[in-house]
């Protein structure tokens, strides 16, 4: 019930509900305010590598923005076609007005979103929390509609994550077994979390070594232009980015 909130370093307003932010603590916000703008600073590189910029870019997507961890710094560099979206309907009608964003709810059927056409698509901390399946199917029903030269840029747990389980709680530092030999024998690895219903959602690894096949496997035909492992979110993720010649 309390208003979003001010805090020095952040732009935009911060609100209470987003679990992204840690505390108010200097560190807590350091770590906030690079999370984003690593983000950020990756996609204008990949941009970068194919010719365009992202201050140039006229429609672009923060798929599973919440309450706009990487939205703000995107807002600062770009204000044309910017596109918030969610699952939450709260955090993205708080991210889609603090940031001046289109609003665009998401759902659990992907297919059932009405996405336009976008120049980037930002896929940040999402493929992390699904199953091979959907993830695929994520990764097909976005990617078709990426412009022509457009970019889609995603994270994934990699090595790191693999090797530092004991921080994603007891209950996965338990299951290294069966994580690790999904890896070895899929390249990926998806455990649900305990405490929710169903097996829709949880934590998901990707081998590096399969990540640049992705795409092909979503029916999607996209050049890896930039990787940049154990770079994001504290070093437990890696940056992707493809491109649509």
């Amino acid at each position: 019930m309390l208003p979003p909130r001010r805090v020095l370093g952040i732009p935009g307003r911060v609100h209470w509900n987003d679990l992204m932010f840690d505390g108010a603590a200097s560190d807590r916000v350091r770590d906030y305010r690079s999370t984003g703008l690593q983000a950020v600073e990756f996609i204008d590189d990949a941009l970068a590598v194919t010719g365009r910029s992202l201050a140039a870019a006229t429609g672009v997507l923060d798929f599973g923005c919440g309450h706009g961890r990487v939205l703000r710094f995107l807002a600062q560099r770009t204000s044309a076609g910017l596109t918030a979206c969610d699952i939450d309907a709260r955090a993205l009608a708080f991210s889609a007005h603090e940031f001046r964003a289109r609003p665009l709810r998401a759902d659990p059927d992907i297919g059932k979103v009405h996405f336009e056409e976008y120049e980037l698509i930002w896929i940040g901390s999402v493929l992390t929390h699904l199953d091979a399946a959907t993830g695929a199917r994520f990764l097909s029903v976005l990617g078709s509609h990426l412009a022509r030269q457009g970019l889609l840029a995603f994270s994934t747990h990699g090595t790191y994550s693999l090797e530092h389980l004991e921080r994603f709680g007891r209950y996965m530092a338990g299951r290294e077994k069966e994580i690790r030999g999904d890896l070895a024998g899929a390249g990926v690895a998806f455990v649900a979390y305990p405490h929710y219903r169903g097996n829709e959602y949880g934590l998901t690894w990707h081998d590096p070594r399969s990540v640049p096949g992705l795409p092909a496997a979503a029916g999607l035909r996209l050049d890896l232009v930039l990787n940049r492992p154990n770079h994001w979110g504290a070093g437990r993720q890696d940056l992707w980015a493809f491109h649509l010649g």
